[in-house]
């Protein structure tokens, strides 16, 4: 846990602060003494941020991202901007391109040359591991080609790449690569694999696998992410000024079927289920020693814990209705964007824009 120190006056925004992890991150920071203001559009409620909503070092905007220049004061007296707002897992994503594009590159890029133009002096940007997209059992770090196989992830690259370019003495730019979320949260989601996994598991079904489930992915719990934000905003300016840092641990490294095994450990006699499938081709092993070295940074949580949380939260009914749409960001996307699920967007292989997105002209 990061102690109290030297946090009274910095005052940091979060964008989709009422989020997955940013519903995590505010109360941390307004428990270190920082300063918040919070943007979010709130598809999914205020709810995440009710035992802090009347907190005297809280601001709270009711908005859109896209929206950000309609609000002059957004980033008045701010030092840092933590921006995870944006369309959220590549089915979200699919499901308009031009607001994808437009929430997750173009506002993104428009909030960071704002930020630089006001003042503020460090900007954190909420990138992913995706980037690495369809890259074997080759462990990856930040050197690591990048090739994004969703326009989910290719809009987090583009942005990433341009939002460095922007990096200076008086404005230093972070780019933190989250491996997959998991774990409990106000906002919860059951869209994420450790968690729909424990989902299923607790309302007594085997747990599903679809295909092989051979491919990689790197996970960290939510609460571990935002300590890693933490640790960044609170780090030296040379140790993150300019820099990209995988976030997540050597340890949560998991190919889907180790990931089940591991959640089924929890519930024996369950079993999992092994489902014919398109193969995801998807699966990327992550390094993530450079921020243990740079920031001390070591996730303290467990896939275990997390079974345990969730299991303990719907036993004593803080989550109930497992299946309601605020769990899922596709079915509320569905319902808001008034769209149709469609087919996943993949970047074509070995094309330029996988080496090198090229989104400026993309329409907002």
């Amino acid at each position: 846990m990061i102690e109290k120190t030297q946090a009274q006056g910095r005052h940091v925004l979060v964008t989709g602060g009422a989020g997955y992890l940013g519903s995590i991150l505010v109360p941390a920071l307004l428990d270190l003494g920082f300063e918040v203001s919070v943007v979010d559009c709130c598809y999914f409620g205020r709810d995440a941020l009710a035992p802090v909503m009347a907190h005297p070092h809280l601001r709270f905007y009711e908005d859109d991202i896209n929206r950000a220049d309609l609000l002059p004061t957004l980033l008045k007296d701010v030092d840092a901007v933590v921006h995870l707002a944006g369309i959220s897992n590549d089915p979200s994503s699919d499901l308009d391109p031009n607001l994808t594009i437009g929430t997750n590159y173009l506002a993104t890029r428009a909030l960071a040359k704002r930020a630089r133009a006001e003042g503020v002096q460090h900007f954190v940007f909420a990138s992913s591991c995706s980037v690495y997209g369809a890259s074997s059992t080759r462990l990856l770090d930040e050197q690591s080609h990048t090739g994004p196989v969703t326009l989910y992830a290719l809009t987090k690259l583009a942005s990433e790449r341009e939002l460095l370019e922007l990096s200076s003495n008086d404005f230093r730019v972070t780019s933190l690569r989250f491996a997959t979320l998991f774990g409990l949260s106000r906002r919860m989601r059951f869209d994420l694999a450790v968690n729909t996994m424990t989902k299923r598991a607790l309302q007594g079904h085997r747990i599903v696998v679809n295909g092989s489930g051979a491919q990689y992915r790197p996970f960290v719990h939510v609460y571990d992410a935002a300590q890693a934000i933490i640790l960044v905003l609170r780090a030296e300016a040379e140790r993150v000024r300019g820099q990209i840092f995988n976030v997540g641990g050597d340890r949560l490294n998991y190919t889907i079927r180790e990931l089940a095994d591991e959640v089924s450990n929890a519930f024996p006699g369950l079993g999992i289920e092994q489902r014919v499938s398109e193969e995801d081709i998807r699966s990327y092993r992550v390094r993530f020693r450079k921020i243990r070295e740079a920031l001390d940074f070591v996730p303290q949580r467990t896939v275990l814990d997390a079974v345990e949380e969730i299991g303990e939260a719907v036993r004593f009914d803080r989550l109930t209705e497992l299946e309601g749409e605020q769990y899922y960001n596709l079915k509320v996307m569905s319902r808001i964007c008034g769209l149709p699920v469609v087919g996943p967007y993949r970047v074509p292989s070995g094309s330029a824009e996988a080496e090198r997105p090229k989104l400026k002209s993309a329409a907002p």
